[in-house]
């Protein structure tokens, strides 16, 4: 069975290329930790999302990239320690960051926050920031995750504004408390075909307050 958590990362590489679809081609790109797999690039140089191509794109992880994909418009560098290096890179006009800062210390978090604002190019450029919603119990591998206040707090001190939020992820219990009647039968029929796993991700952009992942969209201030 597919976890939500799992096919929500497919719904969030979708809905970027989606969105990247028609500007993308006068943007520069970076990814900040992009993965040892590079699933972002992959898709949209398969073809997915092909109008989703950007000017330029730079990918860097903190983790050894083995065999990142060849393209003319994407360059990697991996065993790249963003908070400490960052300073070697340029200016962009989308930051895309992708399940990382939960993986920091909420100090280190603030530096990465910092370090992405101070390369948007001006305040049109964007952040693409998605990480878990604290809950009361973190997952193992994570050191700390955020509660939506803390984030949110945690963003304007870093002097960014949301312009958007999204959950991508939730548990059908929590759904239950705060969709429709309508929305619920939706969610019951689909059922039928659909695992829990993955009905729990249609109705979470709808409800980020009560979602387990959120997907922020970020300004500078």
């Amino acid at each position: 069975m597919v976890h939500r958590d799992y096919a929500a990362h497919f719904f969030r590489w979708s809905w970027l290329g989606r969105h990247f679809n028609d500007r993308a081609n006068n943007w520069d790109v970076l990814e900040v930790g992009c993965g040892v797999d590079c699933p972002l690039v992959r898709l949209i140089k398969d073809g997915t999302v092909r109008k989703a191509i950007p000017r330029s794109y730079l990918g860097v992880d903190l983790n050894q990239l083995v065999d990142p994909p060849k393209t003319k418009w994407a360059n990697f560098q991996g065993s790249f320690n963003f908070i400490e290096r960052h300073n070697e890179l340029g200016r962009v006009d989308a930051i895309v960051n992708l399940e990382v800062i939960e993986h920091m210390t909420r100090e280190h978090g603030e530096e990465l926050l910092v370090a992405m604002r101070d390369h948007l190019r001006d305040a049109s450029s964007t952040l693409f920031l998605s990480t878990p919603v604290f809950n009361g119990k973190a997952a193992a591998n994570h050191i700390h995750e955020y509660t939506i206040p803390e984030l949110r707090g945690l963003i304007e001190k870093t002097g960014y504004r949301v312009e958007k939020r999204f959950g991508t992820f939730a548990n059908l219990n929590d759904l239950k408390r705060v969709a429709s009647p309508q929305e619920l039968k939706v969610l019951e029929d689909l059922r039928v075909f659909h695992s829990p796993d993955v009905v729990a991700c249609f109705l979470a952009p709808l409800y980020p307050d009560a979602s387990r992942n959120n997907m922020w969209v970020l300004k500078r201030a």
